[in-house]
């Protein structure tokens, strides 16, 4: 797996962020942005996820074509958060002033840390 590095000068810290889709957004979505610690994102998502219940408790009733469009466009959520989320979470590092350092092939997140600051393992 390709991983892209970042670092933060002002509290040296190291992120690893994978390159391609990410299965946590996809699964986890609203507690992975959290956990991310992109707080807006995740209120935003728990917000419209919240509208997107009300709408099917209130449309279960009727058995409403709109049923289906809420429901499709929440799996869609989920599938552009999944496609798009290491991207978003990549803009959201730079933002909070990581840049990024180097992109390397590693197996795991922490095996892509390591690599920059030259510990190898044997």
């Amino acid at each position: 797996m390709r991983f892209h590095i970042y670092r933060r000068t002002a509290k040296p810290r190291l992120r690893a962020v994978k390159q391609g889709f990410s299965w946590p957004a996809f699964a986890l979505t609203g507690l992975w942005l959290f956990a991310k610690r992109m707080y807006v994102f995740g209120s935003l998502y728990t917000g419209l996820w919240g509208v997107a219940i009300f709408t099917k408790y209130i449309l279960e009733r009727n058995q409403s074509l709109l049923l289906w469009v809420v429901t499709v466009a929440e799996i869609c959520v989920w599938l552009l958060l999944g496609a798009y989320g290491n991207r978003i979470w990549q803009w959201h590092l730079r933002k909070g002033g990581y840049t990024h350092i180097d992109t390397i092939e590693a197996e795991t997140p922490d095996q892509a840390i390591r690599q920059p600051l030259g510990e190898t393992e044997n």
